[in-house]
Formats: C-alpha cells, structure tokens, sequence
C-alpha cells in the first residue's frame, strides 16, 4: 500500500514548506504568516501531492511566482476604499479664459484764467495784483487726453458628482457588499488556489 503525507504532516516535519512563497504586493509579514496558518487549517489532513520537502518548495515557489501578478491586482482592489451606498462617483473639470479691453479718451478746450489778488494797506480789501490765462485752444488745437486697459484671465475648477442615483436602495447595496466580501475574501481565494497545487482535494 503506498504511504501518505498530510499538509499539516510535512509542515510539521520542515516548517520552512512555505518559505519560497512569493505574496502579493503589500502583504506584510503579519498577512504571510496568517495565509500559512489559515492554510494549515485548511489543509490540514488534506494529502499532499509531493511528499518531498524540498521539491515542494520548490513547486510553492515556481508556481506563486506566476500566479503573483494575478494576486496584486486582486489584493489591490481588496484595498480600495469606497462608500458602499453610493454607486456613483464622477469629477467634471472645467477650464476657460476670458480677455477684454477697456478705454477712452476726452478733449479740453477752451480758456482758463488765474488771477493772483493781493490786500491792500489800508485793509480796505484785496486788489488785483496779476493775472496769467491758459488757452487750450478748439479743434485740432484741443488737448486731448486718451486712457485704455486690458486684462484677460484664466479659470480652472472641479464639479465632483457622488452618490445613489436611485435605482437601487441603501438597504439592497450594503447587502450586495456583504455578499461581494464574502464570496472574495482573499485569504480563501489565496488557500484555494494553493491548494490545487499542493494536495489532493480528497481526504
């Protein structure tokens, strides 16, 4: 009768069956050492498909290497933060730029006089004592005073849209996350996809 092995009978006899293990992206220590205990727990009296500790890490390690790209990227979306009661949420940007340019001008003409007066000794009033005129002249001879400006400007914002649209209630969308998260849980989702590698799927 040919002999068997058990996960849990090879990992007793070398605890370092797991050591050429390649995790996701971000998994901490701490996570590496709960997918080897969940998986003893698993496995435990699961038989193995290699009884030589040295081959079976070797397989553990060829084979994660290849499956790890796959792993990322559903740990990285076990990662994602979201609000679990709204199914939408989209930025609008918006950017414009606006110019314009104001002015004017005027035109005095005419004549203007000034007349300096000074008092007299007797305090009797005041008499004049000079008198100066500026003529600005009429027509093409007018002084002509001209002003004008510009301005121009640049405008960049964001319309963030978020939410339920109604189509499906609070109620029906924190359910449907609680059924994502128990069917994706990743530690399972890891276990089971090691443990068609390494042990027989009959006790």
């Amino acid at each position: 009768m040919q002999s068997s092995m058990s996960v849990l009978g090879l990992y007793t006899y070398d605890n370092t069956l797991f050591a050429n293990m390649n995790y996701p992206e971000g998994f901490e220590t701490a996570d590496q050492t709960n997918l080897v205990n969940n998986l003893l727990c698993e496995l435990a009296e699961m038989e193995v498909l290699y009884t030589s500790p040295a081959f079976m890490k070797t397989i553990i390690g060829v084979w994660s290497y290849k499956e790890k790209p796959t792993w990322d990227r559903i740990y990285a979306a076990a990662q994602m933060e979201y609000n679990p009661i709204e199914n939408t949420d989209y930025v609008e940007t918006y950017t414009g730029s606006a110019s314009g340019t104001a002015g004017g001008s005027a035109t005095d003409s005419g004549k203007v006089t000034t007349t300096n007066k000074t008092a007299g000794l007797g305090g009797s009033g005041y008499a004049n004592d000079n008198q100066s005129e500026t003529t600005f002249g009429t027509g093409a001879d007018a002084r002509k005073t001209t002003t004008s400006s510009s301005s121009s400007g640049f405008d960049e914002h964001e319309i963030r849209k978020h939410g339920n649209i109604g189509v499906t209630t609070n109620a029906q969308m924190i359910e449907s996350d609680i059924d994502v998260w128990k069917l994706n849980n990743f530690y399972d989702i890891l276990c089971s996809d090691i443990c068609k590698v390494i042990a027989l799927s009959i006790y």
